[in-house]
């Protein structure tokens, strides 16, 4: 049984231990219970030891670190990791907690030993809800002229996203390395990311020409009212042939003009809840948010 000078010993190895000094830990603890135990099977474990004082002296960390947070953000942090939206790592050489997404492949941000979270705020709002693109601020397309978009004018507006879906890769993969000429793919692409938040996919295309408006997605109230809409383009980026909205005898693309246009022709090929949807989002802007959604194929 251990005595007084044992019990010194231990309360030496706890000071190793909140020092993060575990190789000392460690040897305190052979010497301690050498007596006791053949030393050997001591020394054997000693690795396992070192490792198990580690992991939870980085768990302690992480604790601290997330208790240092302000309450405003932790509630809403703790749900996205608890809906696997997103996954913490311990970052030794920072001291600090790097957020990423739910694979672990795109850096979200950062929250610093005192609990400072830094996000990349077009990448969180892309990969943790995509609802949140109503928050996304707007960016002013002309009525009637052709609209070819630049980096400079898309980056601050735009939200990243990340397909890394184990549905929704194989088609971004597809489209970046054999392109997608009919545009059918991105559509595709795009009815995926919104179904996986909520929204319902509405029939958007008028003929077999693949005219009309390549996304509709609608999100209802549960009595059953449109509690949002988005409107979608598809369009791809390579290199310098950056996306545009084209212009048209019914104005550009996604303006009021063209979408009163559209709703016509939904509603002449019978396609009267399409039609109903559109209408809405014309009759009240407050509903709806246009979006385009953009594979970059640049290598």
């Amino acid at each position: 049984m251990p005595g007084i000078g044992e019990v010194r010993s231990l309360i030496r190895v706890k000071e190793h231990i909140e020092n993060e000094e575990y190789r000392k830990a460690a040897v305190e603890l052979v010497l301690t219970f050498g007596r006791f135990i053949p030393v050997g099977k001591i020394i054997n474990a000693t690795g396992d030891l070192i490792q198990a004082f580690s992991k939870a002296m980085k768990a302690m960390r992480i604790i601290k670190i997330l208790g240092n947070v302000s309450s405003k953000y932790l509630e809403n942090i703790k749900k996205f990791a608890l809906d696997n939206k997103i996954k913490f790592k311990y970052n030794e050489t920072e001291d600090a907690l790097d957020i990423t997404d739910a694979f672990g492949t795109e850096n979200i941000g950062r929250i610093s030993p005192d609990g400072v979270i830094d996000i990349n705020s077009a990448i969180f709002r892309g990969i943790i809800n995509t609802d949140t693109i109503k928050d996304l601020k707007k960016l002013k397309i002309p009525d009637d002229k052709a609209y070819s978009f630049r980096r400079s004018n898309i980056d601050p507006v735009a939200a990243k996203f990340s397909p890394n879906d184990p549905e929704l890769k194989p088609i971004y993969d597809d489209i970046v390395n054999n392109g997608d000429n009919t545009g059918k793919k991105t559509e595709q692409l795009m009815e995926g990311i919104f179904n996986r938040s909520g929204y319902e996919v509405k029939e958007g295309v008028y003929n077999n020409s693949n005219n009309g408006i390549d996304g509709l997605f609608v999100k209802y109230k549960q009595n059953g009212d449109i509690d949002h809409i988005i409107i979608g383009e598809a369009k791809q980026w390579t290199g310098s042939n950056a996306p545009k909205l084209n212009t048209t005898a019914f104005g550009t693309q996604m303006s009021t003009k063209w979408l009163m246009r559209k709703a016509e022709q939904l509603r002449d090929a019978n396609l009267h809840e399409s039609a109903d949807i559109v209408e809405a989002a014309l009759a009240d802007p407050s509903l709806v948010t246009k979006i385009i959604v953009v594979v970059d194929r640049t290598p």
